[in-house]
């Protein structure tokens, strides 16, 4: 539910989050308000950019957290608030024992979602910060088989998204910019993101082609890339996604800058 109300309407997920904190407010603390705190911090810091605010309630999410009573969220919590709020404070490489830690704890307690959900985040932060891609194909390959078993085919779908990306780095292909190959087909999943309205995963996908179009300087390809994800956006409301997003629609346009005319150099 959590990850459908995220990927398809992502401003119900930010009501979601202050429905929690308004409940915890009238009825006092229970096992899933750290979760709705954490919630709340991430549309502040996602869709409000109050980020000085949303990073308190994170922080308040977590002291929570460490409660007995919330172990059936504890999992949850942690991967909101090390997905979609600490980056905006901390570097993304302080995430990843947090989130190696929420995949753990969801496993242990039969929170299969947010365990995978944890694990995918994991391996893209990991390849985010610049781990060796060559072990990296092989521990997102680790994560993906595991996801699998647990019958979490939308997070199954998504690590294989990085895994693709990392192969298509690594190995020679006919058009890199082109997510096709043992991991992951853009042809066979793209019809099917549309069809289930995720826009989590169509976002993915063009960012990570805007990152290949990019670094293999197939500019016309990035461009095309870039437009179509800034119309998917709120897709990834508040994760580490957006300020990526920025960061490499603007290395593309110093790369193209000599060749714009002057209106669009302005």
């Amino acid at each position: 539910m959590a990850h459908a109300a995220y990927g398809a309407r992502p401003k119900l997920n930010a009501l979601r989050g202050l429905h929690g904190v308004l409940q915890s407010g009238k009825y006092g603390i229970a096992p899933e308000s750290p979760a709705g705190f954490a919630g709340y911090g991430m549309a502040l810091c996602g869709m409000l950019n109050d980020i000085d605010t949303g990073l308190k309630f994170g922080k308040l999410a977590m002291v929570l957290n460490k409660r007995v009573c919330a172990n059936k969220y504890r999992a949850r919590t942690i991967l909101i608030v090390s997905a979609f709020i600490d980056h905006w404070q901390k570097h993304l490489s302080k995430t990843l024992p947090l989130l190696k830690n929420a995949d753990a704890i969801g496993q242990e307690v039969g929170d299969f979602e947010y365990a995978t959900l944890s694990a995918y985040f994991y391996c893209a932060h990991l390849f985010f910060t610049g781990a060796p891609l060559e072990s990296l194909s092989r521990e997102i390959a680790g994560y993906s088989k595991t996801i699998k078993e647990y019958k979490q085919d939308t997070h199954f779908y998504f690590n294989e998204m990085v895994r693709q990306t990392v192969l298509n780095f690594i190995e020679e292909t006919d058009d890199p910019c082109r997510l096709s190959g043992d991991a992951y087909d853009e042809e066979t999943m793209l019809p099917m993101h549309h069809q289930n309205n995720d826009t989590s995963a169509i976002h993915m996908l063009f960012f990570y082609k805007l990152m290949l179009g990019y670094h293999f300087e197939n500019y016309p390809e990035a461009y095309k890339s870039a437009g179509i994800l800034k119309q998917h956006l709120d897709g990834m409301a508040s994760s580490a996604y957006i300020p990526l997003y920025h960061f490499y629609d603007a290395l593309l346009r110093l790369a193209t800058y000599t060749d714009m005319s002057g209106k669009e150099q302005k």
